[in-house]
């Protein structure tokens, strides 16, 4: 159990914090457009929001360990959030004849991959889980 909270805390949750910074800027952005009267600020700001919940779902479920609904729920905003940025990296990368990731771009596809894969397979975890444990009234 201590590992896989160290695993969850050390792969999904730092990572995503980095990411969660860049959704409070969006965040700020969406907002002061909304101030403005712009159209897109309120689909900035509830992108950011949702990127944020999804940090603090990562770190509830690394304090928790594994199995928790409530922190799976807040994983799932987290990966709508995120589903954006990699659809966006993956379409980068694909209009490049010559894909070669090198110094901060491969940083920023470990960034967005590792969050995404370790919230998927808690979700996924947390819904055996539950399952598991409704069918037969004992816990796995």
């Amino acid at each position: 159990m201590v590992v896989s909270r160290l695993l969850i805390a050390l792969v999904g949750a730092l990572p995503a914090t980095v990411l969660g910074s860049f959704a409070i800027g969006v965040v700020y952005g969406g907002i002061r457009m909304l101030a403005t009267a712009e159209p897109g600020g309120l689909l900035l700001a509830t992108w950011g929001l949702l990127g944020i919940i999804g940090v603090a779902g990562l770190w509830l479920a690394a304090i928790s360990g594994p199995g928790s609904i409530v922190a799976s729920l807040l994983i799932g905003c987290g990966l709508a959030a995120e589903a954006v940025l990699v659809y966006l990296a993956i379409t980068n990368a694909a209009s490049v004849a010559s894909f070669r990731l090198h110094g901060l771009e491969a940083a920023y596809a470990v960034l967005l991959t590792l969050p995404f894969l370790v919230g998927a397979a808690y979700i996924w975890h947390a819904l055996v889980r539950e399952r598991r444990t409704s069918g037969d009234g004992q816990a796995v």
